[in-house]
């Protein structure tokens, strides 16, 4: 059966998904966060990566858009709060640490991925 034109962008948006993800795992580590869960699903929603760094427990949110500037705006104001309820969920099963963060990391063509700390909240 041949795949339709939605079908066969959806899985390569879902490849490159993946790639980014695994990508930012990377950066995340070489910048000494140990990463604790990545595609963690919650009853309020998905978190794409959840690390620590020092006493801080951060929820990182990856982003691949055609520029920076859309990647930044693809983190709609409905997604943060679905992100928020899902780290204060988390929060329940990783106690211990002082703060709770929200951070980005940024694929666009032609640019090198950007980490952008404090990304919302």
């Amino acid at each position: 059966m041949k795949q339709s034109f939605r079908q066969k962008t959806g899985k390569q948006s879902y490849l490159w998904g993946i790639w980014a993800e695994e990508f930012a795992v990377l950066l995340l580590r070489i910048k000494g966060y140990r990463i604790l869960g990545q595609r963690i699903k919650t009853p309020s929603g998905e978190i794409d990566i959840l690390a620590a760094r020092k006493n801080i427990l951060v929820v990182v949110e990856v982003k691949k858009r055609g520029n920076d500037f859309a990647a930044a705006s693809a983190i709609a104001h409905s997604q943060q709060q679905r992100l928020i309820a899902a780290a204060q969920h988390m929060q329940q099963q990783h106690r211990g640490y002082e703060a709770l963060r929200f951070d980005a990391v940024l694929f666009a063509p032609k640019a090198l991925p950007k980490h952008i700390e404090n990304a919302f909240f």
